[in-house]
């Protein structure tokens, strides 16, 4: 008779494949949807206005070069927003800054939608970039 001899395994030792992953939660998912909301609306802003750009050019009296200070003004902002983004969270704490830069996000849109003349549009659009260059 022959046998054959199995190689003991020690109950505690587990193959990788086996060990369950861990799973991330609710509180994790929602932030990370929060997030994309906040990140797809700064973009969707940014092709909004630059479609709309003659309509706007129109109804504030602008020529073609003031007009285009209104995208540069939010491109500007933003480039300068992304890079401080880091040391503003430390300091504040990543909720509380993301909690205020998207409140003040939606006031500086609301603000542009109430704009009387282009110097406040560029201001309020510079002011929506700095917000979204955060989110």
């Amino acid at each position: 008779m022959s046998t054959t001899t199995m190689p003991m395994v020690s109950p505690s030792v587990r193959e990788p494949a086996a060990m369950s992953p861990d799973k991330a939660s609710t509180t994790a998912w929602i932030s990370v949807l929060a997030g994309l909301i906040g990140a797809f609306m700064a973009i969707l802003n940014i092709q909004i206005t630059n479609a709309s750009l003659k309509d706007i050019q129109g109804a504030l009296s602008a020529t073609l070069s003031e007009s285009s200070w209104i995208s540069t003004s939010y491109l500007v902002a933003e480039m300068i927003a992304i890079p401080l983004s880091g040391w503003l969270s430390r300091g504040l704490s990543v909720r509380r800054y993301l909690l205020w830069t998207t409140g003040a996000f939606i006031v500086a849109s609301v603000l542009c939608s109430f704009s009387w003349n282009l110097t406040s549009m560029i201001v309020f659009r510079a002011l929506q970039g700095f917000t979204g260059g955060a989110l």
